[in-house]
């Protein structure tokens, strides 16, 4: 229940990047293994929103990410191949202690900071925004209460058009989603954002 209760956190902070009334935002990217993954946080104490995206990162990086959770994955589903489980489940319940290997192994490198570790922080903001995104030589926008959510949309309306996967599940629309945010931390992807 815990295992789904981190996924349920990462999901809510990537899919609706809501910030209930924070004062504070972070968002974290983590690079590992060849691939990056970021994570919202929020709390009206900066510090802590700050570790709430750190944690979210490797959350997102262990469940989308990790190549051993990745393999363990693959094979659950060729052992399983007439299962219904979607992936959440699976990742979730059936590979809750790989996941959890892997969250003690990225919790110590994101502690180690860069250059695994990128964040951004800002106060939280009412304005509207607009974010204009290249990712993998595709452009696609978005729009937000901030630069934070206006990018995540940019990036899941580039998932939506261009990741046959992210039409298949809200799960792999969240890994497109995060891997597109680290992409653009670490400066593999551009973004340009205006605000009001």
């Amino acid at each position: 229940m815990v295992k789904r209760v981190g996924v349920g956190v990462v999901l809510v902070a990537l899919l609706a990047c809501k910030s209930g009334g924070s004062d504070h935002k972070c968002v974290s990217a983590i690079e590992l293994a060849s691939t990056r993954h970021t994570s919202l946080g929020t709390d009206r104490d900066p510090a802590k929103a700050k570790e709430n995206s750190l944690i979210g990162a490797c959350i997102a990086y262990c469940e989308w990410g990790d190549p051993t959770v990745r393999a363990a994955y693959d094979q659950w589903k060729r052992d399983n191949p007439s299962s219904p489980a979607v992936p959440q489940a699976i990742v979730g319940i059936h590979l809750e202690q790989q996941v959890k290997a892997c969250r003690v192994r990225c919790d110590a490198l994101a502690k180690g900071g860069p250059p695994t570790v990128k964040t951004l922080c800002a106060a939280g903001t009412n304005s509207s925004c607009r974010a204009n995104l290249n990712h993998g030589g595709k452009a696609a926008t978005g729009t937000g209460k901030d630069h934070f959510e206006a990018q995540h949309v940019a990036c899941r309306a580039w998932c939506t058009a261009n990741d046959a996967d992210s039409a298949t599940s809200p799960f792999w629309l969240a890994r497109c989603a995060s891997q597109c945010g680290g992409d653009v931390m670490f400066g593999t992807s551009t973004v340009s954002t205006s605000c009001n």
